[in-house]
C-alpha cells in the first residue's frame, strides 16, 4: 500500500473535503482476549498490573490550527485492564464527563521510505455497542505522543439515517465486522487525515 508521510505542507489542500461520520458497531468487535489489544494484564514473579501502548493523561485533538476537543485517558485498575476515556470541548470540563471503557487495537503497519507507520483503532464503549476512531502514527516512537486521526468515509450500504430530528444528525456508519473496519482503516490511511491527537501531560491535577 502506498502511503505518504503526513505533514502540514503535504496536506495543506483547501479543496479536500474531509469526512468525519460516526462509526458504530452493534456489539464491540474486540474483547480483552483479542490479539494486539491494549491495555493488557501481566503477571510475573514480583508484580502484576496493566501494560499499555498508549500514554495515560490529557490529549488534545486539533483540526488544522484549531483545538477541536480534549481527551482524558486513564487506567481503570490493576485487576481489570482497560482505558477510561473522557471527552470534552473544553479541557476544564473533562472531570465532569462520563467515561467510556476503551481499548487501543493495533491492526497493521506500512512502510514508506525510511519510515514505518502503524495503524490502530480506538474502540470506545461496551454497551450498546462501540464507536471507533481510526489512527496512524510513526512506529519509530517508543511511546506515541502524536496520532493522526484518519477520515471515516462510509459506503452507501453501511450508512444509516433515521427520521429528521430538527438540527440533530441521525446519520452514522454501521460497521459490524473486524475485517470490514480494518479494510476501512487501510483505505482511509491513503487520504489526508482529519486531524491530530497530541499528548499534552500525564499530570491530572483535578482528579
Amino acid at each position: 500500500m502506498s502511503l505518504v508521510i503526513w505533514s502540514p505542507d503535504i496536506y495543506a489542500q483547501d479543496d479536500v473535503e474531509l469526512e468525519d461520520i460516526l462509526i458504530h458497531s452493534d456489539l464491540p468487535l474486540w474483547g480483552s482476549k483479542s490479539k494486539n489489544v491494549w491495555p493488557q494484564s501481566f503477571v510475573d514473579d514480583t508484580s502484576f498490573g496493566c501494560a499499555s501502548k498508549i500514554k495515560f493523561g490529557d490529549w488534545k485533538y486539533t483540526e488544522g490550527e484549531e483545538i477541536d476537543s480534549w481527551f482524558r485517558l486513564t487506567n481503570y485498575g490493576v485487576f481489570h485492564c482497560y482505558l477510561m476515556v473522557r471527552k470534552a470541548y473544553d479541557r476544564s470540563n473533562l472531570k465532569a464527563k462520563d467515561w467510556q471503557p476503551t481499548y487501543l487495537i493495533e491492526i497493521d503497519q506500512v512502510k514508506h521510505g525510511q519510515k514505518t507507520l502503524g495503524l490502530s483503532i480506538l474502540q470506545l464503549g461496551a454497551r450498546p455497542g462501540s464507536d471507533y476512531i481510526l489512527l496512524a502514527h510513526d512506529k519509530s516512537d517508543d511511546m506515541v505522543k502524536t496520532y493522526y486521526v484518519l477520515q471515516r468515509a462510509c459506503s452507501r450500504k453501511n450508512t444509516r439515517t433515521g427520521p429528521e430530528m430538527d438540527i440533530l444528525s441521525t446519520r452514522y456508519c454501521a460497521v459490524n465486522s473486524k475485517r470490514e473496519l480494518i479494510r476501512m482503516a487501510k483505505k482511509m490511511a491513503k487520504r489526508p487525515p482529519l486531524g491530530k491527537l497530541v499528548f499534552v501531560t500525564s499530570e491530572i491535577g483535578d482528579e
